[in-house]
């Protein structure tokens, strides 16, 4: 059965196929996505992160959230929501961690913020997903798509075409970006049961970009781009470039050639980190998971 049967039906919808994240656990993969540091790569720094770049342009900012606020896996990325205008986390007892809320407690504060924009607005949006436990991440009604997994992917695909929807009939130029900061061990050494594990498969992520029809009419090109993009070989580094390339921006900290909207986008080496000293730094493309179910070098 189709897990995601409400977003593949949507026009204007571009899939990409071939994207990694180079972390397979949330604090180390949303800081590249935000702002394309990645902690473990030498010479690296941080740099301006999305929010307060778009803050700088002069947009109306939103960061919501179904994760906690604090926490040991949560402050580094609640950091980051400071930036923003407007800050909503839905988790109960203000975000620290407890057992959360379905990501549809979001909807309402999101189709607020599209609703009322009366300017340019930048929304950053951060489910739970497919999250372990999967069981844990979707209501009823999609209890019967497949395992537990593969229906917490369907409600996700539920979340994003209602995001779509709002965004649609709000009118005029918008874009919807959705990428995931990491994957989980399906089913490898798991005994069926999804966690997180530096596996190939958890660096694998899915990347989605949608534009309106009206943005598509001013930016032809782009869509085009876009379009013929989709399997090339990215990773999440490529987010913020991609991201301010929809919005016509662009900054000096980031380096535009790895839009996904370009014409002809730079392609790094895909570099990833597993969990211990042996393995970080491997090479994507050139690595297999060993017998213990750890991504390696070839």
């Amino acid at each position: 059965m189709p897990t995601t049967p409400e977003m593949e039906q949507v026009s204007g919808l571009v899939r990409f196929d071939n994207m990694v994240t180079p972390f397979d656990y949330t604090v180390g993969a949303v800081p590249v996505i935000l702002s394309g540091y990645d902690r473990l790569r030498p010479g690296a720094v941080p740099g301006h992160d999305l929010v307060s770049v778009f803050n700088a342009a002069g947009f109306d900012t939103w960061w919501i959230s179904n994760h906690p606020r604090l926490g040991p896996y949560d402050s580094v990325i609640g950091a980051y929501s400071e930036q923003a205008r407007h800050i909503a986390y839905t988790t109960v007892h203000g975000g620290i961690m407890s057992s959360p809320v379905l990501d549809e407690r979001m909807l309402p504060v999101v189709d607020g913020a599209i609703g009322h924009a009366r300017s340019p607005v930048f929304i950053v949006l951060h489910l739970f997903g497919s999250h372990e436990n999967a069981a844990d991440r979707y209501p009823a009604a999609f209890s019967h798509v497949g395992t537990p997994y593969d229906n917490s992917i369907a409600y996700t695909d539920h979340m994003l075409a209602h995001v779509r929807a709002s965004l649609a009939a709000h009118g005029g130029p918008s874009a919807l970006f959705y990428v995931s900061d990491h994957g989980v061990r399906v089913n490898e050494c798991t005994g069926g049961i999804p966690a997180h594990g530096d596996v190939r498969a958890a660096y694998e992520v899915p990347f989605y970009f949608w534009a309106s029809p009206a943005w598509q009419t001013d930016h032809p090109q782009a869509m085009q781009a876009a379009r013929d993009n989709v399997h090339a070989p990215f990773t999440v580094a490529a987010v913020p470039a991609s991201v301010l390339d929809a919005a016509g921006l662009a900054h000096d900290g980031t380096d535009m050639r790895l839009s996904a909207l370009s014409a002809r986008p730079v392609l790094p080496r895909r570099i990833v980190h597993g969990d211990s000293a042996a393995n970080q730094g491997v090479d994507y493309d050139h690595s297999h998971d060993d017998a213990r179910c750890h991504i390696t070098r070839d």
